[in-house]
């Protein structure tokens, strides 16, 4: 009876597969995260500064009109 010898190729494969699916995971997580910021910013009414990369937001100031609250 003969023994078989098992093929490396398959486990290497799924290991190269693995280790560049979790390397496209990492980038995209990393990218995305300062879209998410950018987006919160102007669903939040403000205007994102590139140049200082941060969030310019002034809440609207509130006036009184013949008794009425509104804001500007």
């Amino acid at each position: 009876m003969a023994l078989r010898q098992r093929s490396m190729t398959g486990p290497l494969l799924w290991g190269a597969a693995l280790l560049v699916t979790l390397v496209i995971v990492i980038v995209l997580r990393f990218d995305f995260s300062g879209n998410l910021e950018i987006d919160a910013c102007l669903d939040a009414g403000g205007r994102w500064d590139r140049a200082a990369a941060a969030c310019d937001f002034t809440p609207p100031q509130e006036e009184t009109s013949r008794g009425r609250t509104t804001a500007r």
